[in-house]
């Protein structure tokens, strides 16, 4: 079990009073837990606001009744978000997060993966927003233009501010 499933039977256990001999951990199946009475929930841990569920997976969790997703982010102790199943059809948008059932597979996931991150202008592979070389050299002529407007802030804030490294904003304004 890991650290995100651990989360979600302490909170299963907590939230619902569930006896920890009452709720069934799956480890190489889906849904992750089973609960007796009815309950099952299917554990994400989620890095950006797309969650990618295999197809396969995806068919397993359509086949339990009174099934849920839980969102945990590794913060806190409850999920961020609980999705019923049974009211989701993927692609969908669930909040603030995107939900996308993907094809099985190595090649057909690489192909999806691929096609997301063009919609979407990001890359998938750590979350964050992948520029053009147009899009950067706006960025640091913004930042540039900022730091001459605002010449006490400092490098840490300007790298919050551009969503950057502190050493990113140094090798900018340096060049």
């Amino acid at each position: 079990m890991n650290k995100t499933e651990a989360l979600a039977r302490d909170w299963l256990i907590a939230s619902y009073g569930y006896l920890p001999e009452n709720i069934t951990f799956r480890s190489h199946e889906s849904p992750d837990f089973i609960v007796r009475g009815g309950m099952a929930v299917e554990v994400k841990k989620l890095k950006c606001k797309t969650l990618h569920i295999p197809e396969t997976q995806w068919l397993d969790l359509k086949r339990c009744p009174n099934c849920f997703i839980a969102i945990f982010d590794c913060v806190c102790s409850v999920p961020k978000v609980l999705i019923p199943v049974k009211e989701l059809d993927p692609p969908a948008i669930w909040g603030e997060y995107n939900i996308l059932v993907a094809p099985d597979g190595g090649a057909k996931w690489k192909a999806h993966l691929q096609k997301v991150a063009e919609l979407s202008g990001r890359d998938l592979t750590t979350g964050q927003r992948s520029y053009t070389i147009a899009d950067k050299q706006k960025r640091n002529a913004s930042l540039i233009q900022y730091r001459s407007e605002h010449p006490n802030v400092t490098l840490r804030e300007l790298a919050r501010i551009y969503h950057i490294s502190h050493q990113m904003v140094w090798k900018i304004i340096s060049s």
